[in-house]
């Protein structure tokens, strides 16, 4: 016993309620008057517009009561002690803090900081990565509010299961993935409500925790990187954006061939997807040359055949991320499919090549000269009643008059003979 002893309770009477540890949303009886399918729908709807890259980071202040960060977010009243913002968070983050930034290698963001190979153009044929970090450690971030009208604000909690999303847009145009994303059913009896481990309309959502700040992501790999499992759907997005853009005539002019402006943007939400917030921002040109599609045309077929269940694959040496996966993926199907098709279609070109390559060839004999020739030409002929029958035809002209005086010959002009 101490100072602090409490002698006049006992542990009964010092339980806490029962509602006080219940998520807010469940006291609300968010499945009841929020049903899932009307928060996909809501998210989706949301997310249908791009936060632009030109757009000026979030910045804050992000804790403190009645504080507010740059878009009039409310700041976290009571930040946990281990999100506490010292000098090696801005050591490390500083730099790449609320922005994405794009690269042809791996080798970016804090683990490498003396890289700074970014990029704002690149070819289709070429690796693309690009480095992601929020402004703050994602606990401080608020989501918004709930309920929407007159609601309190959110933040990530230690007992949320947070998400974050990678949504791309193609020319300012969602390139929508899991629109009808499957839910969690074996844990809405464990949870008490109903979740969802994937944000409507990203092509990747991981699971993070509130401590998460930023990260690496890869959309094209690079021939030398095998370590591709966590990026797969970021992946698949990306080469179907080039696929579908591929459909497109080639428009190639003085300067370029065709080129799509790539914008990705990072989601943050919880397994609730009560609320959502687009966080950062960034874009980069993608030049649809020929050469190029057909050269990511292979590097897919490489990931998908090689590189996925490779043993440099499931054993990682990078820090990797915690993928929501499931089992139905349609552009994953899509793209087994497509690969199949064209593989089947270079053995029968490879069949009909080693069958012509077989077949014996007869040497061609030389041309032989131009022989004239021997018919007699046609020579137009006409009969009686065409020399003589009068109107049109080919009657023969009339013959001209005898000049007056005395004829010569053996008959006079009595028609006697002459003497």
């Amino acid at each position: 016993p101490n100072d602090f002893t409490i002698n006049d309770a006992s542990p009964q009477s010092m339980q806490p309620d029962p509602l006080w540890i219940l998520d807010r949303k469940i006291q609300a009886n968010i499945d009841e008057r929020w049903p899932m399918q009307q928060r996909i729908a809501e998210a989706l709807k949301l997310l249908q517009k791009p936060r632009l890259a030109t757009k000026p980071p979030v910045t804050g202040p992000f804790t403190g009561k009645d504080a507010f960060d740059s878009e009039d977010y409310p700041g976290h009243p009571k930040p946990p002690i281990e999100l506490h913002m010292g000098i090696h968070f801005r050591e490390t983050w500083s730099r790449f803090a609320g922005r994405i930034r794009f690269a042809n290698t791996y080798k970016i963001g804090p683990a490498f900081p003396q890289e700074e190979s970014w990029v704002d153009k690149v070819d289709a044929g070429e690796p693309l990565y690009f480095s992601a970090a929020l402004p703050v450690h994602a606990g401080l971030i608020c989501l918004g509010r709930f309920p929407p009208v007159d609601g309190q604000p959110e933040w990530i909690r230690a007992s949320d299961v947070a998400l974050l999303g990678i949504a791309l847009y193609v020319d300012g145009e969602l390139h929508p993935s899991f629109d009808n994303p499957p839910l969690e059913r074996i844990n809405k009896v464990r949870y008490r409500h109903e979740s969802c481990r994937f944000i409507p309309g990203c092509a990747s959502t991981y699971s993070i925790d509130s401590k998460w700040v930023g990260g690496v992501f890869c959309l094209a790999p690079n021939v030398d990187d095998w370590e591709v499992r966590d990026d797969l759907y970021n992946i698949l997005a990306y080469h179907e954006i080039l696929r579908e853009g591929a459909k497109q005539p080639f428009r190639h002019t003085n300067y370029d061939y065709n080129v799509l402006r790539l914008e990705v943007n990072l989601v943050l939400s919880t397994s609730y997807l009560a609320t959502v917030r687009q966080v950062c921002a960034g874009s980069v040109r993608v030049v649809l040359s020929p050469e190029g599609i057909s050269e990511a045309q292979e590097r897919l077929r490489g990931v998908l055949e090689g590189r996925v269940d490779s043993k440099a694959a499931l054993n990682p040496k990078r820090q990797t991320k915690v993928l929501s996966r499931t089992e139905d993926v349609p552009s994953l199907r899509e793209a087994r499919e497509l690969l199949a098709q064209a593989a089947a279609e270079r053995a029968a070109a490879e069949r009909a090549a080693e069958h012509a390559a077989a077949e014996p060839v007869m040497p061609a004999l030389p041309a032989l000269p131009a022989m004239p020739s021997l018919e007699t030409p046609a020579v137009p002929t006409r009969t009686l009643n065409q020399l003589v029958a009068p109107g049109p035809g080919l009657a023969q002209p009339p013959r001209p008059a005898l000049p007056p005086g005395p004829r010569l010959g053996p008959f006079s002009a009595t028609g006697t003979l002459r003497p």
